[in-house]
């Protein structure tokens, strides 16, 4: 399959720079203007971690857990 191209010189489009308008003044001033947002309070202290379990409290839970779920 063989293609030509044909192309005028003369009516090749300006830069993409130049084509493009830079944003209306007035527009950017509206921008943003919503509901505002409440001002930042004391924040809510977070509540305390459980204590981590020991070996002992595993292997009893794990020893439980099999004796269930065998029968």
């Amino acid at each position: 399959m063989k293609v030509e191209l044909c192309v005028d010189l003369n009516a090749v489009q300006a830069p993409l720079a130049n084509r493009v308008a830079p944003a209306a003044q007035g527009q950017q001033g509206q921008q943003g203007q919503g509901q505002r947002r409440r001002a930042p309070g004391p924040s809510k202290p977070r509540p305390a971690r459980p204590q981590k379990k020991t070996a002992e409290q595993l292997d009893a839970e794990m020893a439980d857990y099999k004796q269930t779920t065998s029968a």
